[in-house]
């Protein structure tokens, strides 16, 4: 039976669904013997003259002018099997049924394999070393070792991962290929692994430490990061109606600045800056998360990403050339969020409640900041708010409408928000 059932494909023409067992079709231009189950069967009444026990035998001491012609072999193992099947009962019924369940059974698996290999043809990242891996998740990859699982995504899931050789931990994001169902979000893995792995390692930004491939799935190592959204931060001390401490904040704002001087420096844009994606550890140090929009800052690609309000103006219109002054703004709206309080843009241009065409944001932001401070001062009217930090002229200038007139990540990174010097306590 063993010969039979390694490879069903090439004896099923399709498979069968039926209570009652269905003829096989023989392809094999040589005939192989059938074992069946003996459990509850009688095999010596299945076995023909042409499948004795010494016909192999007397096969290979025939000349070739005694051979039959493969054609006429097909026919007289076809010929064998229907006068086998005809000597099956009732009795027999049971037995057979396991024989098809298992053939079911396993042609489901070789049908599911099949169609995971084709849907991940071709879905190889430039530049990562390919791996063997098994169909379930491995605890060993390369020189990592897998842990325990720590979060779970669309198509990705996070374990924790420690490196044999170095004992360095890390964050194993995994990405099964095969549910990365669209080419957005197979571009923002692209764009993910070849922004960091240009950026390198920095203090302030979850860095690359490796990355690998197999057939099925993608293994991202990446520095484990401790801490909370600082959208979670903000929400937290505006809920409580206390203000972000002075240190915490020149320690946020040194943070970020430093990451986006370091990535601008070599070339890329991070495109996505908002809470959700810095993480306050507990000394009030912030690291830049998800570089999955991130590209080349003067190679800037075709769609609008990002969440408003912290896109900017020259994204939201399409006239953008470089994608550092648009992070900038990103970073103005984080730091004003920061001050006045979560949302507080997005409120005042009545966003929170009505959805508006990205290019009639554009213009909306263009106008509402083409005198930055007079437009910060008519955000915080909208909402009922005066509160503002003790270098306003800084903040607006992170939010003029004219990219060209923001300060550098660099320039920000020697700036203080506040007139006295802060101390982290």
């Amino acid at each position: 039976m063993q010969a039979w059932l390694s490879h069903p494909a090439a004896y099923l023409g399709s498979r069968s669904r039926s209570p009652t067992p269905t003829p096989m079709a023989l392809r094999s231009p040589t005939p192989t013997p059938l074992a069946l189950p003996t459990k509850g069967m009688d095999t010596s009444k299945y076995r023909s003259r042409s499948m004795s026990a010494d016909s192999d035998t007397r096969a290979d001491q025939c000349t070739p002018r005694e051979r039959q012609p493969a054609g006429n072999q097909c026919r007289s193992g076809i010929h064998d099997l229907k006068e086998m099947l005809a000597r099956l009962n009732k009795n027999d019924l049971e037995a057979l049924t396991r024989i098809r369940d298992t053939l079911d059974a396993r042609c489901q698996e070789l049908a599911a394999a099949t169609e995971q290999k084709e849907a991940t043809a071709g879905l190889d990242l430039v530049g990562v070393a390919c791996v063997k891996d098994a169909s379930i998740m491995p605890t060993s990859i390369g020189d990592w070792d897998i842990g325990r699982e720590i979060g779970a995504g669309c198509y990705a899931k996070v374990f924790s991962a420690k490196n044999r050789s170095t004992g360095v931990m890390t964050a194993a994001k995994v990405v099964e290929k095969g549910k990365v169902s669209n080419d957005n979000d197979w571009q923002n893995l692209r764009n993910e692994h070849d922004a960091l792995r240009k950026v390198g390692r920095h203090a302030n930004i979850a860095w690359l430490a490796e990355a690998l491939q197999s057939e099925m799935r993608l293994y991202f190592f990446l520095d484990f990061v401790r801490g909370k959204e600082l959208f979670d931060f903000l929400k937290l001390r505006q809920q409580n109606k206390t203000p972000v401490a002075k240190p915490a904040v020149e320690q946020i704002s040194s943070s970020i600045s430093a990451a986006l001087s370091h990535i601008h420096a070599c070339g890329i844009c991070h495109r996505d800056i908002k809470p959700e994606n810095i993480i306050i550890q507990q000394d009030y140090v912030a690291k830049l998360v998800d570089f999955g929009c991130a590209c080349p800052r003067l190679e800037l690609q075709p769609e609008c990403v990002g969440t408003l309000p912290f896109i900017a103006p020259e994204f939201l219109m399409g006239t953008a050339h470089d994608g550092a002054p648009a992070d900038i703004w990103s970073f103005g709206v984080v730091m004003l969020e920061m001050f006045s309080g979560l949302r507080i843009m997005s409120k005042a241009l009545g966003w929170d409640t009505q959805e508006i065409p990205m290019k009639e944001c554009g213009s909306m932001l263009s106008a509402f900041f083409a005198d930055p401070l007079r437009g910060l001062v008519q955000v915080r009217s909208h909402v009922g708010t005066d509160q503002c930090s003790e270098n306003d002229s800084l903040l607006a200038s992170m939010l003029d409408a004219a990219p060209a007139q923001r300060p550098t990540a660099e320039t920000l990174c020697r700036a203080s928000w506040f007139d006295q010097p802060t101390t982290a306590k």
